[in-house]
Order: structure tokens, then C-alpha cells, then sequence
């Protein structure tokens, strides 16, 4: 989960992923479409209502493929709240979608992968491997500081890695049924 400083920064990483039921092709538009004001986060609607990251397009976190939000490109800012955003560094369809929030005081990377799987008999048109990889860094040259950066990483992956396990099984529901 963190490491310690070499660099005078503490670092957090975790990877999640989950299998679904449909191609990549199929997954990708989901993850366009991602965002505060656009088709949500997949999650958990009233908690991310109740954090500010929840105004949706559509009312909720969107349940189909919203043709309206499928323009997004590198360099584009991905809603997360209505004042902060998340910048779109890689966008490589329908293979890797990568957020990183702007410089400042913490340095946030959200990486979604899709690896094509072997196709199964009752999935003839293909799976899809979903990661996603959240990497966080801090600088906390103090003891004090580092410390207190580990204990706010471990609040981070308690209350984030839910939503994204929430977010995970969502999609893997949502998208074969689409």
C-alpha cells in the first residue's frame, strides 16, 4: 500500500481489477463517459452525492452508453467536483484511460486498463480485464508528516477501494446488459 520516502515523498498504489462479460470495445465508452456532470463513477450514487463528486447527466451514474459524452480527449479535464478536475494524460481506445490530477500538494494518478481475455462458449464476443490502478505521492519530509500521510492513505484505501470494488462490480453488471 505506501512505501516509505526515498524522495522525500510517501507513496500509496493499489490495483483492482475485475473480468467483463463483453470486449473491450464495449467497455470503453463506459469509461468515457466518466465523470462529475457526466455519467457518474458507477459506485455508490448517494455517498458520492454526499462527497460533492456526485452530480450526474443523467440523474444517477449512467445505465447505458450516454452518446452525448463520448467526446473526451488528451488534455481534456475529466470532472471530479464541480471546482476540481482530473486531467486526461493517455487515452489510448480502447486499451488505457489515464486521469492524473493537476500539481499541487498531492499527486494523483487513476489508470483504467483493459486487457482483452480469452473469449469462453458462453461469451463468444469476448472479455475484458478491468484494472485500475490509483497511485497517490506526498511529500512528508517529517516523521510527523510521513506518519500522518500513511495514516490518511490507509482512510484513502478503505473508503476509495470500496468505491472502487462498487465501481468494478457495477460496470461488470451494467455492460453485458447494455
Amino acid at each position: 500500500m505506501s512505501e516509505e520516502p526515498e524522495d522525500g515523498r510517501v507513496h500509496y498504489r493499489r490495483h483492482r481489477a475485475r473480468p467483463i462479460d463483453a470486449p473491450p470495445a464495449a467497455v470503453w465508452p463506459w469509461l468515457v463517459q466518466m465523470g462529475y456532470d457526466r455519467g457518474g463513477w458507477y459506485a455508490i450514487d448517494v455517498l458520492e452525492k454526499a462527497f460533492g463528486v456526485g452530480r450526474f447527466a443523467t440523474g444517477w451514474s449512467a445505465r447505458r452508453v450516454e452518446p452525448d459524452l463520448q467526446d473526451l480527449a488528451v488534455g481534456d479535464r475529466m470532472p471530479l467536483t464541480a471546482t476540481r478536475w482530473l486531467d486526461v494524460t493517455v487515452m489510448d481506445a480502447p486499451h488505457e484511460l489515464e486521469l492524473v490530477m493537476p500539481p499541487g500538494l498531492l499527486t494523483w494518478t487513476w489508470r483504467f486498463t483493459l486487457e482483452p481475455l480469452e473469449p469462453h462458449s458462453q461469451h463468444a464476443h469476448g472479455r475484458t480485464l478491468l484494472g485500475i490502478t490509483t497511485e497517490l505521492s506526498v511529500r512528508a519530509r517529517s516523521v510527523p508528516a510521513r506518519l500522518a500521510a500513511r495514516v490518511a492513505f490507509a482512510a484513502f484505501d478503505l473508503g476509495h477501494g470500496l468505491m472502487e470494488a462498487v465501481q468494478l462490480r457495477t460496470l461488470a453488471r451494467r455492460i453485458p446488459a447494455a
